[in-house]
């Protein structure tokens, strides 16, 4: 299976990798925002298009975090 391989989602028809990324363990310690942006700009880069996130995660800090991500310029992305 190609990282670049896509399928679409049932419900919107929208191309989505068959990979996605966690934000769990990814969006936590120093920097954040910055080691988001990097890991999440790389994966992108690579054909990953699809996040999980929860409001769960760390009390909602996971969210608030990708949303600033996605503020800086990565927002073509699912």
């Amino acid at each position: 299976m190609s990282v670049h391989s896509a399928m679409p989602h049932v419900s919107s028809g929208l191309l989505v990798s068959r990979l996605s990324i966690g934000s769990y363990a990814v969006f936590n310690g120093s920097d954040p925002v910055d080691k988001a942006y990097e890991i999440l700009r790389h994966a992108y880069e690579r054909g990953i298009n699809t996040w999980d996130t929860s409001e769960g995660y760390h009390n909602g800090e996971a969210e608030r975090i990708l949303g600033q991500v996605v503020q800086r310029g990565i927002d073509e992305c699912i």
